[in-house]
């Protein structure tokens, strides 16, 4: 059976009025031939964020000495492959693009509204919508995609968590979009205790300033195939044996 779109059932098959998601609303926009009009897409060069505060969107859910070097040492990095890059600006076309239509739905919306939480924490929210609900819009390859919508990563809950603590509500939305197929699917994400992750940020500064890392709580296992893949891993194991592996020492 074809639904007309003048028809009253097509109305509420679309009606979302009472929902919390965020998708409904904007596939709801497109059928109704909405356009966000011409939106900016923000490409200018990354710059990584002070390392005197911490930010919920690369900091939380991370291990303490790793924290802790990123503010003390230089790290290594890897040249990043001309095939990423292009793939990392396309997660930024749909991140604006995901505003733009969020925005035109609801004109009161706030689009990377800005935070501090006194000398410990900067921040920047996608969306907040003008209920005051936030929206973590990330865009990821088909194959994580399938990943986070079977189990989001807990960063992103714990960082959608922050936000909706930031804004004083009862929950976020997590908002995941495929880059390959313009799929989403989104998660409520309720407020929840984040006091341990305030403590583990004071531990690293406290560290950092006594220049100690000694009490910092080791975020895996030493020979992992993820301590390995850490670029802290050779101060971080410093002087310590590993099994199977001798002594670490930095050269």
């Amino acid at each position: 059976m074809k639904i007309a779109k003048s028809s009253p059932l097509y109305a509420q098959l679309l009606d979302t009025s009472n929902s919390w998601e965020i998708i409904p609303k904007i596939n709801q926009f497109l059928a109704n031939g909405g356009c966000a009009g011409v939106y900016t897409v923000d490409d200018t060069p990354h710059v990584s964020g002070s390392r005197n505060h911490f930010h919920p969107s690369g900091d939380i859910g991370v291990c303490e000495r790793f924290l802790y070097y990123a503010r003390t040492v230089e790290l290594p990095t890897e040249p990043l492959d001309v095939g990423l890059i292009r793939i990392f600006k396309t997660g930024d076309v749909f991140h604006a693009m995901i505003q733009a239509w969020i925005k035109a739905i609801d004109p009161e919306a706030r689009i990377e509204e800005s935070f501090e939480i006194g000398d410990l924490v900067r921040g920047r929210i996608d969306v907040i919508q003008g209920n005051g609900i936030c929206v973590e819009i990330k865009s990821a390859s088909s194959y994580n995609y399938q990943r986070f919508v079977k189990e989001p990563k807990p960063q992103h809950v714990l960082q959608t968590a922050f936000y909706a603590d930031v804004c004083k509500t009862d929950y976020g939305i997590l908002l995941y979009v495929n880059k390959d197929t313009s799929e989403m699917k989104e998660f409520k994400i309720d407020v929840m205790d984040l006091s341990e992750v305030y403590a583990s940020w004071l531990k690293v500064e406290y560290a950092v300033e006594h220049k100690n890392p000694s009490e910092l709580e080791y975020g895996c296992q030493f020979g992992s195939v993820e301590f390995c893949k850490c670029p802290a891993s050779r101060w971080c194991a410093e002087g310590r044996t590993i099994p199977d592996w001798g002594v670490f020492n930095i050269k």
